[in-house]
């Protein structure tokens, strides 16, 4: 599951996953519809922008680690500084703003073969 409110990097990132063999089961542009997917499809990977909006990706992170523990949760932020508070919340891989979507999706594929 991905939740990005930028339609070009969802869109690459959702087509490198598919290209690597995973099955996106959505791809959202806010934070409560990540929180509810999550929560409903309980999926093994999740990737969150930290600046979604109604509900931030570091809010998103702590809810989807309550219903959804099994899941990979992974996120991006705009900036350096962020990292820590992402991988505080639940994160286990963050990725800033300059990794571009390709790379994004060979760490991610590599994350959920391992």
């Amino acid at each position: 599951m991905l939740a990005h409110r930028n339609t070009w990097f969802l869109d690459k990132l959702s087509a490198a996953l598919k290209a690597g063999g995973l099955r996106v089961v959505a791809g959202v542009c806010n934070g409560a519809d990540a929180v509810g997917l999550a929560i409903a499809e309980q999926p093994d990977l999740i990737f969150i922008e930290d600046s979604l909006e109604m509900v931030p990706g570091e809010d998103a992170i702590r809810e989807i680690r309550k219903f959804a523990p099994n899941s990979l949760v992974t996120a991006q932020v705009g900036y350096h500084e962020r990292v820590d508070q992402l991988l505080d919340a639940g994160a286990t891989t963050v990725f800033t703003r300059h990794v571009p979507p390709g790379d994004v999706a060979a760490v991610l594929l590599k994350l959920v073969s391992a």
